[in-house]
């Protein structure tokens, strides 16, 4: 009989704490505004201007516009877990 009244209490305590704490917490929960879009303009020429020093461009038939940069051959420049 004990055990029961202290199994019907716990479940009337943790009943309650659930209907006080859920509104609480859906309550606290505002939304956050979205970020506005920013459109912005980025021609191809700027990455052309900015890597060409560095490697070469040509054209693929399937891929288009490729640059290839201008490493020593057989150059892996991340292996064995680091960047070398």
């Amino acid at each position: 009989m004990v055990l029961s009244l202290v199994s019907s209490l716990t479940r009337s305590v943790l009943l309650a704490l659930c209907i006080i704490s859920v509104p609480a917490l859906v309550g606290c929960a505002t939304p956050i505004a979205a970020q506005p879009y920013y459109e912005s303009e980025i021609s191809l020429g700027y990455f052309h201007e900015r890597l060409s020093p560095y490697g070469r461009w040509f054209f693929h038939p399937r891929w288009g516009d490729v640059w290839q940069v201008q490493a020593a051959y057989r150059y892996r420049p991340y292996y064995a877990g680091r960047w070398e």
